[in-house]
């Protein structure tokens, strides 16, 4: 008779299911298809268009400030002929297009190397134009027989 019964009750608070952390995770989700996945798919369609359009023969700047002409376009990668007297092995450096810093977020220099491409397999006609360049510009142009050019002189199959 002092003590009173205890009943049963239902939790505080309890008001139905949780809908709210649902849209949460949703407006999550949103909010990262809009400012991050979204913008780097639009990037990705321009770069794709302007590297269609290019054509063998086009004259480009690089980011770095190099004149080109396009020699070769392939699926990855955009060959360009440079400026005359570039030598074989020089470095370019291309300020700010590296890969970004950890920490900072800023990006290092992109470094190129320069690979020239010499012909090996040169027509008669191709070599004599060499010596004549040779001969023009007051350099002479020494063109070093290959071993089968060599065996053909001594056959006489010249």
């Amino acid at each position: 008779m002092l003590i009173s019964p205890a009943w049963a009750q239902a939790p505080a608070g309890a008001s139905g299911p949780g809908y709210e952390q649902f849209f949460i995770i949703i407006g999550m989700f949103a909010l990262l298809y809009f400012l991050m996945i979204r913008p780097q798919m639009k990037r990705a369609k321009e770069h794709k268009q302007m590297t269609e359009a290019l054509q063998k023969g086009d004259e480009v700047v690089t980011s770095g400030g190099v004149l080109g002409k396009i020699t070769k376009i392939g699926e990855t990668y955009v060959s360009i002929e440079i400026a005359p007297g570039t030598q074989y092995g020089k470095t370019i450096r291309i300020s700010g297009r590296g890969v970004p810093h950890v920490r900072s977020g800023r990006r290092g220099d992109q470094l190129v190397y320069v690979r020239v491409v010499i012909p090996t397999n040169l027509t008669e006609e191709q070599k004599e134009s060499l010596r004549q360049l040779g001969g023009i510009s007051g350099k002479p142009q020494h063109i070093e027989k290959g071993f089968f050019d060599k065996f053909k002189h001594v056959i006489g199959l010249d």
